[in-house]
């Protein structure tokens, strides 16, 4: 279910970068912006990029290439209340993990 204005599929793209987050770039150190939020088509992040949560790394989009995602400010704003307000666990399944 969306909440807070994001669709159901911009919610589970940020729920991810927020669980990679936690799980992997929180402990090297890496703050939101400098952490990467996904490995993916243009296809699986559309919903992301054009809610101006998270662009490719380069900023240039290639649409049958895998690409790296980062947070943009909003993005990285979004998940930081995520953050805040979940743990770890329920993130997981929310996400069913």
């Amino acid at each position: 279910m969306a909440r807070k204005g994001l669709t159901k599929r911009q919610r589970l793209l940020l729920l991810e970068a927020a669980r990679r987050y936690l799980k992997f770039e929180k402990r090297d150190g890496k703050s939101l912006a400098d952490a990467w939020a996904g490995l993916g088509l243009w296809s699986s992040y559309k919903p992301a990029y054009e809610g101006g949560f998270m662009v490719p790394i380069g900023g240039r989009i290639t649409k049958r290439i895998t690409m790296w995602w980062l947070l943009t400010p909003t993005g990285a704003a979004v998940v930081k209340m995520l953050i805040s307000t979940m743990t770890l666990q329920s993130i997981e399944a929310e996400l069913e993990f």
